[in-house]
């Protein structure tokens, strides 16, 4: 997934775009994603 996430920031809009259409997520998905994404602890 980070892999893939990379490939997305490096690629320009147009081709990122179209790559992240090709997952099938929409909007409500990504938010849920977003809203529940761990992060490493802070200690």
């Amino acid at each position: 997934m980070k892999g893939f996430a990379q490939l997305l920031l490096a690629s320009d809009d147009a081709l990122a775009l179209r790559n992240f259409d090709n997952l099938g997520w929409d909007v409500g998905e990504l938010a849920w994603a977003a809203k529940t994404w761990e992060l490493a602890d802070q200690d």
